[in-house]
Formats: C-alpha cells, structure tokens, sequence
C-alpha cells in the first residue's frame, strides 16, 4: 500500500520579493499564506482564490489533519462522525494497533483465507486501554483494514465492548490486504 502524504508548494512573486512555500500541512500552509496576503493588503485577487479554496473543503481541520489515515479522510461519512463528535465532546485519542491472523489454506479449493488470533487480539486490544481512562470514554470509532470475516469483526467489536461497557462504538470497514493482519485505527472521543 502506497501512503499518499498532501503537500503544498508554491511560489509569489511580489515587488521587492519572492516567497517559496512547501508544506506537509496544506490547510496551515493556506491559512498562513493568507495572513501574509492580507498584511501586504496588495493582491486581493490571490486572497480571494485562497478564500475560495479553503471554502471549498468541508471539514477542512479533519481532511488536512495527517493524524488521520488516508481512510478516515477520504471517507465523507467518518468525516462528518468526527467533526459532530469534536464538536460535543472535550477531546479525542486515536490509537493503532494490528490483530494477528492465522493463513488456512484450502488446497482443495486452491484459496488463502485469514482466521483471527483471538489470544493475541486480547491482548493487543487490553494494550489499547493501557494509558487511557476508559470511564472518561463516551464515544468511539473503530476503523478495521484488512480480509477479515464478519466473524472476527464481530469478535474484536465484543473486545472493545468489554473494556468500554459505557461508550458507543461504530465500525468501520476496508477491505484490503494487510499483509495477513487486521489493522486497526481507533478514536476515543470524551473528557480525555
């Protein structure tokens, strides 16, 4: 899997000066370069292109946020979770982990299917819980990448039910191949 990292350069030529920008951060870059802009107070034409830009993106804090995987930001539906829950709740985590997975192989069928280590998920999922105050939990987003079953996804949603009784919880799913692993990109959100 290719990790596709948003970028920003450009390049203003003004005057008495030039300005060469990059960033890794496309919506501080834009919010930066206006600033510059509208103190130079000379291009209204720029500023209301970056305006314009910037308007254009719903969600930008969460589309931008490269603390978020590629998944998560390219998906309208999480988007819109995430912005209504920051929006009511104090504060969010996100956590990742990986569940191992057991290859069988059906010779006769000549096919490759992926059974979760239920052993392993434990405690990978109890490792999760390790530094964060599960009362404080009110609300949680579980996206799981892999070639799972319904199975093993129902199985790693009674884990987290387990250990977060009192929080809501919505899956999501990607199905890709995730070299025999369940990845797993989890986001508390509450008084965290």
């Amino acid at each position: 899997m290719i990790k596709k990292e948003e970028s920003i350069s450009m390049n203003m030529s003004f005057p008495n000066f030039k300005i060469n920008l990059k960033s890794n951060n496309p919506l501080a870059c834009l919010k930066e370069l206006k600033k510059i802009v509208e103190g130079l107070n000379k291009n209204t034409q720029l500023l209301d292109k970056i305006n314009e830009e910037i308007a254009g993106i719903e969600n930008p804090e969460i589309v931008f946020n490269l603390e978020f995987s590629e998944e998560i930001r390219s998906n309208p539906e999480i988007i819109e979770q995430i912005d209504k829950l920051m929006q009511v709740e104090k504060g969010y985590s996100i956590l990742r982990s990986a569940f191992k997975c057991t290859k069988i192989i059906d010779l006769e069928n000549k096919h490759a299917t992926y059974e979760l280590e239920l052993k392993d998920t434990e405690h990978s999922i109890n490792t999760l819980f390790c530094n964060v105050n599960k009362n404080k939990i009110n609300y949680t987003i579980l996206v799981l990448k892999g070639e799972y079953t319904n199975k093993d996804k129902f199985s790693i949603l009674e884990k987290f039910k387990k250990n977060i009784p009192n929080s809501k919880i919505k899956c999501y799913d990607v199905k890709q191949p995730m070299f025999g692993k369940i990845a797993a990109e989890v986001l508390f959100f509450g008084d965290l």
